[in-house]
């Protein structure tokens, strides 16, 4: 593999799949790194897919949505075609999926919902993904959580279109609508389904939420007239139930952002018996944790210990997460002394992300 395509010097690879190999590259003319993905050169051998490409990418690239990775460049080098895409440095939902096995409730309803975003961007434009699965969502810490982007639009093709000739049924199975297995033309509903699966994925196994519930079963209805009739409608469900999250659930929804870059191991409980002041407090604050849907129990629990063995609950009352009555307060995070809320980010590290 030569060190430059083009005006790209490579730095390293960062995966492969079947449409070709990306490379984390620089654009020196511009001083600006770049994803750069090759297409497999097999694949310009198929007929009409250099000119699907092309026409693809050009309209990825018109797409003007802060859910989707944006398009700098397209072309041809050396009879090798390639897109020069935004550079995204912190993984991939399916890598954040690895590690964690699962997300809190409020956090893959808000990641799914941003992920629904671009989508519903791309609809509007006229395009359907059909390739939407975990490792095509890729992922930015930000401060307060992670920003997500829908990107690969490898396969995608207009609205009413048929699939690739010859590619045959095009996508990820697992992830695919059922009447595209069959043959089916791809359509908005058929990139709902898969948003459903992408969510299903996310949540993991276990109880969910009558709304979590109800957005599942409308995303993967089998007839394709009973989904949401667009990404839109399902972006707008999706938000509604990520606004539930409280000041607390935000602040443990950047403790998994962190899992996103740091592969952290659970550190397990401190030794020692509780006293019960401290059982008490540790269930209470467990409790308001589960109650926010944002972690379920048993990560509820091991937040709720560390921060009491961390702390002590005089930390915690001055920190102000406790009253002076050692109840858990209704103050918001603003209220929150910085060392009580580095504790929260630690807890979500050992705990949520084990």
């Amino acid at each position: 593999m030569p060190t430059t395509v083009g005006p790209y010097r490579l730095v390293r690879e960062l995966g492969r799949g079947g449409m070709g190999v990306v490379f984390e590259a620089v654009d020196d003319a511009l001083d600006r790194r770049v994803a750069l993905k090759l297409i497999a050169p097999q694949l310009t051998a198929v007929p009409g897919f250099r000119r699907r490409f092309i026409r693809e990418a050009r309209a990825q690239a018109s797409l003007d949505s802060p859910h989707v990775v944006t398009v700098y460049a397209h072309g041809e080098v050396d009879g090798r075609l390639f897109i020069a895409t935004q550079l995204l440095p912190d993984g991939d939902l399916g890598a954040l999926l690895r590690v964690r096995g699962r997300l809190p409730a409020a956090v893959a309803a808000d990641l799914v919902g941003q992920v629904a975003a671009g989508l519903a961007d791309a609809h509007a434009a006229g395009l359907v993904h059909r390739d939407v699965k975990p490792a095509n969502v890729l992922l930015r810490v930000r401060e307060g959580g992670i920003a997500a982007y829908l990107t690969d639009f490898g396969i995608a093709c207009r609205v009413g279109a048929p699939g690739a000739p010859g590619a045959g049924a095009a996508g990820t199975p697992s992830y695919m609508a059922p009447e595209l297995v069959a043959g089916g033309r791809p359509a908005p509903t058929s990139d709902v389904y898969s948003l459903g699966c992408l969510l299903r994925t996310a949540l993991g196994p276990g109880r969910r939420s009558r709304r979590l519930d109800r957005v599942l079963r409308s995303a993967l209805a089998t007839d394709p007239s009973e989904r949401y009739p667009d990404a839109a409608a399902m972006r707008d469900e999706l938000r509604a139930l990520a606004r539930r999250r409280t000041p607390y659930a935000a602040v443990l929804a950047a403790a998994v952002a962190v899992a996103v870059a740091i592969v952290v191991g659970r550190s397990g409980s401190v030794g020692g018996g509780d006293s019960a002041d401290e059982h008490g407090v540790t269930t209470e604050i467990a409790h308001v944790l589960a109650e926010q849907g944002t972690v379920d129990r048993v990560d509820a629990d091991c937040v709720a210990r560390y921060l009491v063995r961390t702390r002590g609950i005089a930390g915690l009352v001055a920190g102000g997460l406790l009253d002076a009555d050692h109840h858990v307060g209704t103050t918001n995070s603003d209220d929150l002394d910085p060392a009580v809320l580095g504790d929260l980010l630690a807890a979500g590290r050992s705990c949520i992300l084990g």
